[in-house]
């Protein structure tokens, strides 16, 4: 959510935003953020369900935590009183004063890596409302199979286009966790990102943490995962067309269009060629990999190949590329 009130023609079942400036970071660089008044938040969350993203992974030392604590709680009371649903928290130290003094419910961010059972069992037992799962879950069809035993809702995010097992992760969202008053991560780590996402290409774009519309069938079984599409700084175009294509399970387009990560310079390359990859060229990728369920951890390039192999198709069928248009 942008804070465009055409945002809420998409039709979806509930949204989520920040705003510039707060005592926490929302895990977005401060000046990518809208300005927005109260007056417009209300306008808002008064028509929908809207999550605030208070994910930072950083709030400083244990010393400073303590200090801010009274005002981590008014911020909190703030967010409840503008009419906000919950909070995406990304900081555990934050889940028992959301607790303790609001209503608002809790969503586990992508952030804190839920990637295991026994990490669903910590914040299960911490009673929380939702959990976002680690980028890269999505693909492990096995532990997908083990929601079921839990009564949670569950969220995965569809379109990200990280790059898998990411090293520059966590210390990326450390810190945006500080970028409160102008962008620290212009270059770092994007240009790191880029390079390896054109590393091999498309085979490292194949390994990301990406889901097609056209595949969510796949995901039908499991009853309590939801999708979130990623995207809250984009124009309010881009997010109606990313939810249209979620939506209606189809997208005939470029792969990169429906990833909000994938900037200008990222979908150029040297001479007339740029980075595209029809989503229909894909058919049955993901359906392979449910069906195989590989460990994309241990696996990957030894005992699983299907990226490898894919990646080799869609180079030899020129699938990969298109001729820049003038």
């Amino acid at each position: 959510m942008n804070w465009d009130p055409k945002v809420l023609e998409s039709g979806a079942d509930e949204y989520y935003a920040s705003v510039r400036g707060g005592i926490v970071g929302t895990a977005r660089e401060d000046d990518r953020l809208p300005e927005v008044g109260p007056s417009r938040i209300r306008e808002i969350t008064s028509k929908a369900k809207v999550w605030y993203a208070l994910n930072a992974s950083c709030l400083g030392s244990l010393q400073e935590m303590e200090k801010q604590k009274d005002r981590y709680i008014r911020h909190l009371r703030i967010i409840e009183d503008l009419g906000f649903y919950g909070v995406i928290i990304a900081h555990p130290y934050l889940i028992p004063l959301v607790q303790e003094h609001t209503n608002l419910k809790i969503d586990i961010s992508t952030i804190l890596e839920v990637d295991s059972v026994q990490k669903i069992r910590y914040f299960h037992d911490m009673g929380v409302d939702v959990i976002t799962l680690h980028q890269s879950v999505h693909r492990n069809f096995d532990l997908l199979d083990r929601l079921k035993e839990f009564p949670e809702d569950f969220v995965f995010i569809a379109n990200t286009a990280c790059i898998f097992c990411c090293p520059f992760r966590i210390s990326h969202y450390n810190i945006q966790s500080h970028s409160l008053e102008k962008c620290l991560t212009s270059d770092y780590p994007y240009n790191l990102c880029r390079a390896i996402t054109v590393k091999d290409y498309p085979l490292n774009v194949l390994k990301a943490n990406w889901v097609r519309p056209q595949d969510l069938y796949l995901y039908d079984e499991y009853e309590n995962l939801h999708i979130k599409i990623s995207g809250r700084t984009m124009p309010t175009w881009w997010i109606l067309r990313a939810v249209k294509a979620y939506r209606d399970r189809k997208y005939d387009g470029n792969l990169f269009d429906l990833a909000p990560m994938v900037r200008g310079t990222l979908r150029k390359t040297e001479g007339e060629k740029e980075l595209y990859i029809d989503c229909r060229s894909l058919n049955g990728f993901l359906r392979e990999i449910k069906e195989k369920r590989p460990n994309c951890y241990t696996d990957c390039g030894k005992n699983c190949t299907i990226c490898y192999r894919w990646a080799k198709m869609l180079r030899e069928t020129g699938k990969a590329y298109r001729v820049k248009e003038e």
